[in-house]
């Protein structure tokens, strides 16, 4: 339509020109050519700028009105309804609340890796080829990793069995050399049976690790709670806990009584011990009629009737190394689970206290007065929740206790060997004195051979002896009788001789 007019408004001014030419002259007309032309395309350039302005207004009209839409779908997609007291949980903040609290501590982790043998050490192959850059190098030499072996229920895989942990010696852009550091399970690590998952953090114990993989939903209000539990159980039976991943033998009323308190254990977490006996007693098929936790797994749930009267410090400061998650006060260690001060309770509360805090108990010399005298509450039940294991603190405790242990057995071996070496001194020793005295007694034998027969060459001598003695004897006994007859006889033939005999004979001894 424009071009129309302005096609119009040409025709008229050439026209005009052609027949104004009669009087004016040149230079006039083409000034006022000249003027119109000028006028018409300024004319034209306004046109155009108005009509690209109220385009763009109208763009930005309907981009302002999408932008406002667009803010508030991210509003409630960020953080859920603007009237809700909390983060929806659909909402991007609510499932970020979520994951934060279900990887709390977690770290970083690579799953499903296929592992070759070398040598003494494990290569572990990533299921996807990682991105190498300047902003992401994923350098991983020297990290400790957790290692877990995967297993497959229902087509899904998880890591269930803790192999040990490993340090990274070397790594390539689809692989990583894992050297190990301390082997829990040495059958698996010497004979992989399927892919491992690597944990940056050794993975948390968590009450809802098993039911929130299913969909059932424990309601102690419930009148089918029974039915639930039943459900649940055969679940944890035959996916998550089976007997076979314990190498543990149901024909044994040992194991079997000792799977059955393991299983028990899960199961029961969180409910009341009315409800958990409810249970047993519809069942037929059990190996103990009983499910009996310690005291410090029984706790009892109160109910604030009025504001409490004390207000109680939750965070505590350590390192999860060597502290765990929490303490021993049960205060939180871990920085992500800090409350951020302290805490009170308002009228319409509900809290579990343990059942040594709740009866009360001696510390020291000092009595502690039951739960229910300091604060205004109410019992409602008592609950079994279950002792979770700190997997940090517990191979941490497990590493010293090795190493403590290794020392122990080389401190022995050294004595052992010590021992056995005085042991072979000892009885080489014996030897030398069984030989000596072998000796000695053969030395013995003969001295006593030599013995009898110096006795026997004494009596021999000693007969002959006497012997000769007796002979010496009976030939001075003759001698002397000879001597005395011939003196007798001398003297009888020098009485009877006439002759110059003297009387005294020196042969005859007068």
């Amino acid at each position: 339509m424009q071009y129309a007019i302005v096609g119009i408004l040409v025709i008229a001014f050439i026209a005009f020109l052609v027949l104004s030419a009669k009087a004016w002259h040149w230079s006039n007309i083409v000034f006022l050519s000249l003027t119109f032309l000028a006028g018409l395309g300024a004319l034209i350039g306004m046109s155009q700028v108005l009509d690209a302005r109220r385009t763009e207004m109208l763009a930005a009209k309907r981009t302002s009105e999408a932008l406002a839409q667009m803010e508030k779908q991210i509003e409630t997609a960020l953080n859920g309804s603007g009237l809700a007291y909390e983060y929806a949980p659909e909402s991007l903040r609510g499932l970020s609340e979520t994951l934060d609290l279900e990887t709390a501590g977690r770290g970083r982790v690579w799953r499903s890796g296929e592992i070759e043998i070398k040598d003494k050490n494990r290569v572990f192959k990533f299921s996807g080829d990682r991105i190498f850059s300047q902003d992401n190098p994923a350098n991983m030499q020297d990290m400790l990793m957790f290692v877990y072996a995967d297993r497959v229920f229902e087509e899904v895989v998880y890591p269930v069995l803790f192999v040990g942990t490993m340090r990274v010696i070397g790594e390539t852009p689809n692989s990583l050399e894992l050297e190990p550091v301390f082997i829990a399970n040495a059958e698996e690590f010497d004979a992989p049976s399927q892919t491992w998952t690597l944990f940056e953090k050794s993975p948390a114990d968590q009450r809802d690790a098993y039911i929130r993989n299913t969909e059932i939903k424990l309601d102690e209000d419930d009148p089918n709670l029974n039915q639930q539990l039943t459900e649940y159980r055969k679940i944890l039976v035959e996916q998550f806990m089976p007997a076979t991943v314990f190498n543990l033998d149901l024909n044994d009323p040992d194991q079997a009584r000792a799977y059955e308190n393991m299983v028990d254990r899960v199961m029961f977490d969180g409910l009341p011990l009315v409800k958990i006996e409810n249970w047993i007693e519809s069942q037929t098929d059990r190996v103990s009629q009983r499910f009996d936790p310690s005291n410090e797994e029984i706790f009892v749930r109160y109910q604030f009737q009025e504001k409490s009267n004390l207000t109680y410090q939750v965070d505590s400061t350590g390192s999860i190394e060597t502290d765990g998650q929490f303490n021993r006060g049960g205060q939180a260690v871990d920085p992500a689970l800090h409350a951020g001060g302290e805490i009170e309770f308002q009228k319409g509360d509900e809290i579990l206290v343990d059942q040594l805090t709740a009866d009360g108990y001696q510390r020291g010399d000092e009595p502690v007065a039951p739960f229910p005298t300091q604060e205004p509450v109410t019992e409602v039940t008592r609950v079994y929740v279950r002792q979770l294991s700190d997997f940090p603190f517990l191979l941490k405790t497990l590493q010293r206790r090795t190493a403590e242990y290794t020392a122990e057995i080389a401190r022995i071996a050294e004595n052992n060997r010590r021992s056995q070496l005085a042991d072979a001194d000892a009885q080489e020793q014996i030897n030398l004195r069984v030989d000596v005295i072998e000796r000695l007694t053969s030395d013995q034998s003969k001295l006593q051979a030599d013995l009898d027969t110096v006795r026997q060459f004494a009596d021999d001598v000693k007969m002959k002896k006497n012997e000769l003695e007796s002979s010496i004897t009976r030939t001075s006994g003759e001698i002397r009788e000879q001597h005395r007859k011939i003196k007798a006889m001398v003297r009888s033939i020098s009485e009877s001789s006439t002759g110059n005999v003297s009387r005294s004979n020196p042969i005859l001894g007068e």
